[in-house]
Parts: structure tokens; sequence; C-alpha cells
């Protein structure tokens, strides 16, 4: 009687089969060939295990970036409207006080084509504060922008707000204080332009002894701190100070 062939150790029974590790071990035990996996089914297996997890890694990576972008969209939509709040404010309660020894307003066109033109942006007199209705004391102050560039950088600025109660030197209630309060407003400011209407053109600088301007327009955009880069969408606010309609008149 005839015998089945056996199989030798590492190879199939059948001729022609393909290798698999179950064919194998039952080879090696004398027995008949187990069930499994043939090699070149493992390694499409493990081939397709890797793509998905690449392609899970894809997206959960691209989802963090996403993430961070709008997180630092975010910071930078709130330091921009931080800087154009206190900015507006000043701007929509400025005084204008007639007979000085200074103008109620003095404005310049801070950078332009990437030249700062000058360091005092503004100056003008306002009853608003920095400290806004919580403000101590009360009454007018002279409230000054500066615009000052970043040691080391050559296109980087800070703007810098200071403010000084001048009521008493105006015949005005309230307290006027020597020293100065001065605050840092944006450290990474990118640009800043300031442009003045009299009524018929934007001018550039506003040097008027007595009046103060109709409107003023200013557009400024500051730095992402995370990707120098990058820097954020320009931010514009138009103010037109309610006092400006006055007729100029003597002070008492």
């Amino acid at each position: 009687m005839c015998s089945a062939p056996r199989a030798e150790p590492g190879r199939s029974a059948t001729p022609g089969a393909p290798f698999s590790i179950g064919a194998a071990r039952g080879a090696l035990r004398g027995g008949p060939a187990l069930g499994g996996f043939a090699l070149i089914e493992v390694l499409c297996a493990v081939a397709v295990l890797a793509m998905v997890l690449a392609a899970v890694a894809g997206v959960f990576w691209g989802t963090v970036q996403a993430v961070e972008r709008s997180r630092a969209l975010a910071r930078e939509a709130a330091s921009s409207t931080a800087v154009a709040d206190v900015l507006f404010r000043d701007l929509r309660f400025a005084l204008t006080i007639y007979d000085l020894s200074e103008p109620p307003f003095i404005g310049h066109a801070g950078l332009r084509d990437g030249t700062l033109q000058s360091e005092e942006l503004l100056s003008l007199l306002s009853t608003s504060s920095f400290a806004g209705e919580e403000a101590t004391p009360p009454g007018v102050r002279r409230v000054r922008y500066e615009v000052r560039r970043l040691p080391g950088s050559a296109d980087l600025y800070a703007l810098i707000r200071t403010e000084r109660n001048v009521s008493r030197q105006y015949g005005r209630a309230g307290h006027a204080g020597a020293e100065e309060d001065r605050v840092v407003l944006a450290r990474r400011l990118a640009d800043i332009q300031a442009r003045y209407w009299d009524g018929e053109k934007w001018s550039d600088d506003w040097t008027d002894p007595v009046q103060i301007p109709l409107a003023v327009k200013i557009a400024f955009r500051l730095q992402d701190a995370r990707d120098p880069e990058r820097k954020a969408p320009p931010l514009e606010i138009v103010v037109a100070p309610p006092t400006a309609q006055a007729t100029p008149a003597a002070s008492p």
C-alpha cells in the first residue's frame, strides 16, 4: 500500500501550494497541515494597516494644526480689538479747548511705506482714561500715542500710550497729576497709519492750532508672535469726535 508523501520541513505537502505557517508546523510535527495565513497575506494586512494608520495620523495632525491656527487668529483678533477699543475711546471723547500753549490735537501719519514718519502718532485732550469708567479721578487728560522701534528689529514697533490728568490746567474740575500713566498697548506692531479729515480731504498730518479733525482713520496690524512670517489682517477704525463740530471760542 502506498502512503502519502511526507512533506519536508518548511515545504507544503501539496506541490504548487503556497507556503504557509500552518503547513510548515504540520510538516515539522509529522501531522496534517494546519490552517493559517500565508506570508503574503500577513504582509498585505500589515501594509493595509500601515496605510490606515498613516491616513488617521494625517487627519489628526491636520485637525491639530487647524485648531492651533484658529487659536492664533483668536489671540490676534483679541489683541487687535483691545488696541482698537482704547484708540476709539480716546478719539471719541476728544475735546476742543482753545487758547492753549499746546494745540488740542496733534496727529501724524505713523508708518508710511515702511518708514516711521514721527515717533509721536497722536497727542490729544480727552475725557477718556485707560481705566475706562472706573477712572479716578475724572477730568481732562492729555493722551499721547508713540510708535517706538523694537530693539534689534528692523520692521517691528511698540505702540505706547501715555496719559496725564490736566484738568486744573484748563479750569476744569479734577486733579492735575504730575505723574504720567504709561502703558504699552502693542509690542509687535507691524504697521500703523493714521489720516485726518478736515471736511474736504484726508491728510497725513494734523497741526491745526485750534480745531480738531472732523474724523480720524487709523489702520494697523500686529505680527503673529508664534509665526514671525505671518502678519494679521489690518484692522481699521474711523472715529468722528462729537466736539469737532464746535465753533471756536475763547476759553474763559
